[in-house]
């Protein structure tokens, strides 16, 4: 028998689907990572849109803020100030 029919007959998907990742992450710091009506896909994703999420929020907020302290300090135009 080789390594790939036995391979191919391990069905993967089926054990995933069966392994509880609540009880295998207890006392982990992943405790809580699994918790939820969603699958594992749906809790990456979560994690994953909050992580963007903020660095996109902070790229924008540190833009606006330049460009608005930049338009406050320059109270006087083009005109030199005067």
């Amino acid at each position: 028998m080789s390594d790939q029919s036995l391979a191919s007959r391990i069905d993967f998907a089926r054990l995933l689907r069966d392994v509880d990742f609540g009880e295998a992450f207890e006392g982990t710091g992943l405790e809580g990572l699994f918790e939820g009506d969603g699958g594992i896909g749906e809790t990456a994703g979560a994690r994953l849109g909050e992580l963007l999420g903020a660095l996109i929020g902070e790229v924008l907020g540190r833009t606006l803020g330049t460009t608005l302290l930049q338009q406050l300090l320059d109270i006087g135009g083009d005109d030199g100030g005067e």
